[in-house]
C-alpha cells in the first residue's frame, strides 16, 4: 500500500509557501516516485484555480468541513475511506507522514493562538500514528510561558525538527537539548527555475517586492515609516536612471501595496504576478537588483546571485543575509541615509559585479 504523505503549512497564495510546496513535491517524487500519495490541506479561502493547480502537481486535498469558522473535518475520520475517496479527497487519519513546512508559524510574533493551532494539528496526526517532521523553517522567539509549553509538546511529538537559521536553532535549544533539533537551509534555495519561461523584464530592471506584513508587524515606528521609505527609495532609483518594476509575492493585500506604489511612482510597467511560484523566482533571477520585503523574495535573489536588499520585521531576514555574507543589506526603514546608501550601491556597476561574485562563491 502506498504511504500517504501530507505537506502541511503551505499553499499557493503566498509564493514562498507555494515554492516550498513545489520543491517538496519535486524532491519527494524524485526519491519515492509513485510509492507515495501526496496530500495537503487547502488554505482557507483557496480558489478553485489553486485546487486545480495542486491537482496538476499530483497533490490531493485532505477532507475538511468548515462551518462558521469551525473546523469539523475530524468527523470525516469516522467515515469509511470508500465513502470519502470517490470525491478525490483523503481522510486526515490516513496520513502516514506529516511534513510541516509552515515557514514561520511557531513564534510569539504570530501569537499563542497560531502555535496552539499547530500543536493541535500535530497532536492529531501523532495520535493516529503518523510520523511528524518539521521541515526547515524559522522558529521563535518564545517568551510567553504558554508558547514554551506548546513548543515543548511539539518537540516531544516530532521525529525531526529543522531550523533554517542559527537564531531559530538557538530559540529551540533554549527549550530542549533534544537531538531531534537540527539545522538545515531553506529548501527553496535549490529550486531550479531555469527554462520555465521567457523573461518579461527589460535588462537592468530593479525589482521591488513589498510586503503588507511590514505595515502590521515590527515596531510602531517601522510600521509608520515603511510605505514612505519604499516610495522615497523608488523615486530616487528612478531619478538615478534605473528602471523599476513591482512584483506581487502574495495575494490581494500585497497587490494593493503594489498598486499604491505604482500610482505614486507613476510607473508605466505592469505589476508582475504569476500563479506558478517558479516564475516568480525565475524573474527575480533576471533582475539587476532586488529590493524585497518578502523573505522568499530575498531567498530567490540571493540563491541566484542577484544583489538584494531587504526590509525586515523578523530575525529570519537578518540570519538569511548573514548566511550569504551580506548582513549590511538588511535595511532599517527608520534610518537617515539608508535610501541614499542603497541607491549608490545599485547605480554602481562595479559594486554590483562584486556582490554577484561573492554570491556565486557561496
Amino acid at each position: 500500500m502506498k504511504k500517504i504523505v501530507e505537506i502541511a503549512g503551505v499553499g499557493l497564495v503566498n509564493k514562498g509557501a507555494a515554492l516550498m510546496l513545489t520543491e517538496s513535491v519535486l524532491r519527494l517524487r524524485k526519491k519515492y516516485s509513485d510509492d507515495i500519495r501526496l496530500v495537503s490541506r487547502p488554505a482557507r479561502g483557496s480558489s478553485y484555480e489553486a485546487a486545480v493547480a495542486m491537482g496538476r502537481m499530483g497533490v490531493l486535498p485532505l477532507a475538511e468541513i468548515v462551518i462558521r469558522e469551525v473546523e469539523l473535518g475530524r468527523y470525516l475520520n469516522y467515515l469509511p475511506s470508500k465513502l470519502v475517496e470517490p470525491f478525490g479527497v483523503l481522510r486526515s487519519k490516513d496520513v502516514d507522514v506529516m511534513l510541516d513546512a509552515s515557514g514561520l508559524k511557531y513564534s510569539d510574533d504570530w501569537g499563542v493562538a497560531e502555535i496552539e493551532k499547530g500543536e493541535r494539528e500535530i497532536r492529531a496526526k501523532f495520535n493516529y500514528g503518523a510520523r511528524v517532521i518539521l521541515l526547515p523553517q524559522a522558529f521563535g522567539p518564545f517568551n510567553n510561558i504558554r508558547s514554551k509549553e506548546l513548543m515543548l509538546k511539539i518537540i516531544n511529538m516530532a521525529e525531526l525538527i529543522y531550523a533554517r537559521d542559527e537564531c531559530s536553532y538557538d530559540y529551540l535549544r533554549e527549550l530542549s537539548d533534544s537531538p531531534k533539533i537540527r539545522r538545515c537551509a531553506d529548501i527553496t534555495i535549490g529550486c531550479d527555475c531555469r527554462g520555465v519561461s521567457d523573461s518579461k523584464l527589460t535588462d537592468g530592471t530593479v525589482l521591488m517586492v513589498p510586503n503588507q506584513r511590514m505595515c502590521d508587524k515590527g515596531t510602531e515606528q517601522s510600521r509608520k515609516a515603511y510605505l514612505d521609505f519604499m516610495l522615497k527609495l523608488g523615486r530616487e532609483l528612478l531619478e538615478s536612471g534605473n528602471r523599476v518594476q513591482l512584483l506581487n509575492h502574495e495575494g490581494a493585500a500585497d497587490r494593493e501595496l503594489c498598486e499604491q506604489l505604482k500610482s505614486k511612482l507613476k510607473l508605466e510597467t505592469d505589476i508582475l504576478e504569476f500563479v506558478d511560484p517558479r516564475l516568480i523566482k525565475y524573474h527575480i533571477g533576471c533582475a539587476k537588483a532586488v529590493i524585497t520585503s518578502r523573505f522568499h523574495g530575498a531567498v530567490s535573489a540571493l540563491s541566484q546571485s542577484v544583489p538584494c536588499f531587504a526590509t525586515s520585521w523578523n530575525h529570519k531576514y537578518r540570519t538569511l543575509f548573514q548566511d550569504f555574507g551580506f548582513e549590511e543589506n538588511v535595511l532599517d526603514v527608520c534610518a537617515d541615509g539608508e535610501v541614499r546608501r542603497v541607491v549608490n550601491l545599485v547605480t554602481n556597476e562595479d559594486r554590483l559585479t562584486s556582490m554577484r561574485s561573492v554570491l556565486r562563491a557561496k
